[in-house]
């Protein structure tokens, strides 16, 4: 096994141009998340919140969390790290909720590209040394994070009918919705809330119940092992067994039988 495979199992770093009007495809993965903007702008939809990002913020997304991107008006530069638990020093965890999720603190801009530039470097180029190195790095980022955690806070910059759909998707997605039911309980037609939904989250609002409803059903394969796939199905809003499957596997690369059997764990 190579450095570089060994590195990976863990950790997967990257550094990618976005152009506008795209979004980034991995929106729901059991790795903590660290974007880093380096140039340009976009809008970052997380949990329930949509988040005008900037170039400077870091954008930390614990594993779980439902997220996009969205790049609306210019080209970006971003880096981006997906990394297990191991790499986060144990001091740091009881601040993380305090960081999460758009961090902005311009005064340690240049320290923080410092050691993304470093744990590129032996990201890229790694010998025997790497793995360790990149976790010294990691915690040297985190610490640095922690230290000057009186950040501005960015304010949600989504729109009050995708707040509120939200929050009912999340309260009601194990029964039937439509686009009108949802349009109709804000009042507005079901071609502008879904124009807006799309806008403020980056997901059509059919996408979004479906991973909400699977969000639910790989909770409920983890910890109920009484419940048959079937009936899981039908507890998160399937009515179909068999479609259930096909987009639970989509979703986390295996069926619900084998997430349950252990593969996902």
């Amino acid at each position: 096994m190579s450095s570089r495979d060994t590195i990976s199992e863990n950790f997967y770093y990257e550094k990618t141009s976005q152009q506008k009007n795209t979004g980034v495809n991995q929106h729901y993965h059991n790795l903590f998340e660290i974007y880093y903007l380096e140039e340009g702008t976009c809008h970052y939809f997380v949990d329930n919140n949509t988040y005008a990002v900037e170039a400077g913020d870091v954008v930390l997304i614990p594993e779980g969390v439902i997220h996009k991107t969205v790049y609306r008006d210019s080209d970006a530069k971003r880096r981006l790290i997906y990394c297990t638990h191991f790499y986060i020093p144990p001091a740091v965890i009881r601040y993380l909720p305090t960081m999460i999720y758009v961090y902005r603190n311009k005064r340690v801009t240049k320290e923080i590209m410092a050691i993304l530039d470093a744990i590129e470097r032996e990201y890229c180029s790694p010998d025997e040394f790497s793995e360790s190195s990149i976790l010294s790095y990691m915690h040297m980022l985190f610490f640095l994070l922690a230290r000057n955690r009186d950040t501005e806070a960015p304010r949600s910059s989504g729109n009050v009918y995708t707040t509120q759909t939200i929050a009912y998707i999340k309260e009601n997605y194990k029964y039937d919705m439509t686009l009108s039911d949802l349009a109709a309980r804000c009042a507005v037609t079901p071609e502008h809330l879904s124009r807006i939904f799309k806008r403020d989250t980056g997901f059509g609002i059919s996408e979004y119940v479906s991973m909400i409803r699977l969000q639910q059903a790989q909770m409920l394969l983890r910890t109920d092992s009484k419940l048959s796939v079937a009936e899981v199905s039908e507890r998160c809003g399937f009515s179909d067994s068999n479609y259930f499957s096909k987009r639970f596997k989509e979703m986390y690369g295996m069926s619900p039988l084998r997430f349950r059997n252990g593969d996902g764990k």
